[in-house]
């Protein structure tokens, strides 16, 4: 007797469905994963833009020092950071700067109306300098040149001017209260109603200056010499006069 042989006949219908569902279901994952990742940077991204914001604060932070933003307060910055020269002299490691003068000059700088109070500029040269209307009290100021510079309305109360060379200079209208003037040089300078009371003015010259309508009351003009100069209507009240030349009576 003949056994008759069955077979199985496959859904072809079912088959071909069940790849077309992974298909789909592994396109929704690549979808969600790459959606994922535009929100998600990787770790490298993110340390790489740490470092590019360290690099540019650090840029920031070394452009402010350079400009003396961050400079310490009381001292002078590093000569090299503040200066390129000086007088011809590199600021340099051996630079050959035998027999030059390392005094700053300012000369013709333009500081009108700058605050200068309690400045130290012993020794500066600020020949032709525009300070008119500079508030410079209580500067030091001794053994300055000033030759030629314009000083009009500045302040200059209780300044140490001590033997400044001011020839030529302009003080209209300044006010060198209890200014110390001891031994400066005021030859030709316009000092035309300039205020000067108590002003220490021992061994000062005056020879050839314009000071009218200028006060000098108060002042101490022992050893000075006022040869030539112009007093016309100025006050000279309690001065002392001690080896003065040209001085008027107290």
């Amino acid at each position: 007797m003949a056994t008759e042989a069955t077979a199985t006949v496959p859904d072809a219908a079912h088959d071909e469905a069940l790849p077309a569902e992974h298909e789909a279901e592994d396109e929704e994952l690549e979808d969600e994963e790459e959606g994922g990742e535009s929100f998600r940077p990787s770790e490298r991204m993110v340390a790489m833009a740490v470092l590019v914001v360290a690099v540019l604060l650090l840029g920031a932070l070394a452009a402010l020092n350079w400009a003396g933003v961050l400079g310490g307060g009381g001292v002078a910055n590093d000569p090299s950071r503040t200066a390129r020269a000086v007088n011809g002299c590199a600021i340099k490691p051996g630079a050959q700067c035998a027999r030059v003068d390392m005094r700053v000059s300012l000369r013709s700088a333009q500081m009108s109306g700058a605050d200068l109070r309690q400045a130290v500029m012993t020794g500066l040269d600020m020949t032709g300098a525009d300070l008119s209307q500079a508030n410079l009290r209580q500067a030091t100021m001794s053994q300055m040149i000033l030759t030629q510079a314009d000083l009009t309305g500045a302040n200059l109360r209780q300044a140490n001017l001590l033997a400044v060379n001011a020839g030529q200079a302009i003080f209209v209208g300044a006010d060198l209260t209890g200014a110390n003037l001891a031994g400066a040089g005021l030859n030709n300078a316009d000092l035309t109603g300039a205020k000067f009371p108590r002003a220490g003015m021992q061994g000062a010259r005056l020879n050839g200056a314009i000071a009218r309508d200028a006060d000098f009351s108060g002042v101490d003009f022992s050893n000075a010499d006022l040869t030539g100069a112009d007093l016309t209507g100025s006050t000279f009240t309690g001065i002392k006069t001690d080896n003065c030349k040209g001085c008027p009576a107290g």
